[in-house]
């Protein structure tokens, strides 16, 4: 699905959309948290609040 369609959903309260975009972005997202954090467990620990 389109992300401009997820984010849509998203913003109407779907949280299943919400995950959809997380997963689709997980890797993405991991890479910049463990960038930013420079430690595997404190990047893990922000992905997931």
């Amino acid at each position: 699905m389109e992300d401009y369609l997820l984010i849509r959903r998203i913003k109407n309260g779907d949280t299943d959309a919400f995950e959809q975009l997380t997963r689709k972005y997980y890797g993405q997202l991991f890479a910049y948290c463990y960038r930013r954090l420079g430690n595997r467990q404190d990047a893990e620990d922000a992905q997931n609040l």
